[in-house]
C-alpha cells in the first residue's frame, strides 16, 4: 500500500477544532447532566390528579461549570434549553411505550423565578415538569406568556427557534409568604407520532 500523508490535523483546523470539541462537550452532558441518577428520578414520579414533579436537569450549580469553558456565559441558558428539550421527547417517549400512562400525563419544561436566577448566576435551572392534564387544566385558561417581550428569556428563546412547537405561560402564586413566578413551556401537541 502506497504511503499517505496526513493533513489538517494542526489546531488551525477551525472546522475540526470545533467539531472535537462539540463531541466532549456532549461526553461531559452525559457525564454531568443526563446522568443514571436523573433517569431514576424520572422513572420514580407517581403520576396521579393533584401532584406534580419537577425535577431539576442538575442539582448544583458547578455540576455545569465544565459549559464555561466551551460556551459563553450568555449562551449558556440556550444550550440548557436545547439539553431539555431534548429530554422531554424522551420522557414523552419513555411515558407513553414504557410506562404506558401518556393519555393522562402533561408534560413540560419549567423556569422558576428566572428572573432572579440569570441575575444571580447569568442562568437559571430547567426543571422537567411531570404531571396529568387534569392538574394543570388551568394553564388553558390561564396567561400566555410572550417571550419576545421578555429581557431575560427572548434572545435565548429565539435562538432555540422552537417557538412554534411550545407555547409558554407564566404564573405567580405566593408560597410561605414568597412570591415564587414560573414559566412553563409546553408542547403545543404530541412529540412524537404513533
Amino acid at each position: 500500500m502506497g504511503k499517505h500523508k496526513v493533513t489538517g490535523t494542526k489546531p488551525e483546523n477551525k472546522e475540526m477544532a470545533e467539531e472535537v470539541r462539540m463531541e466532549f462537550i456532549t461526553s461531559k452532558v452525559y457525564k454531568k447532566i443526563l446522568t443514571p441518577e436523573l433517569f431514576r428520578e424520572i422513572e420514580r414520579v407517581n403520576i396521579k390528579d393533584g401532584v406534580f414533579e419537577e425535577i431539576p436537569l442538575f442539582s448544583r450549580y458547578k455540576d455545569i461549570d465544565f459549559l464555561k469553558k466551551y460556551i459563553p456565559p450568555e449562551k449558556v441558558l440556550e444550550y440548557l434549553l436545547h439539553v431539555s428539550l431534548f429530554l422531554l421527547y424522551d420522557v414523552s417517549l419513555y411515558f407513553e411505550y414504557i410506562a404506558k400512562v401518556s393519555s393522562s400525563i402533561f408534560i413540560g419544561i419549567t423556569l422558576v423565578n428566572p428572573e432572579e436566577e440569570m441575575d444571580d448566576v447569568g442562568f437559571c435551572i430547567p426543571n422537567i415538569l411531570i404531571s396529568t392534564k387534569k392538574t394543570y387544566k388551568f394553564l388553558q385558561h390561564g396567561t400566555r406568556f410572550n417571550v419576545d417581550k421578555n429581557d431575560v428569556l427572548n434572545k435565548q428563546w429565539g435562538m432555540v427557534g422552537m417557538s412554534n412547537m411550545y407555547k409558554c405561560y407564566k404564573t405567580t402564586t405566593i408560597t410561605g409568604g414568597e412570591k415564587i413566578e414560573r414559566i412553563y413551556i409546553i408542547p403545543r401537541k404530541r412529540l412524537h407520532q404513533r
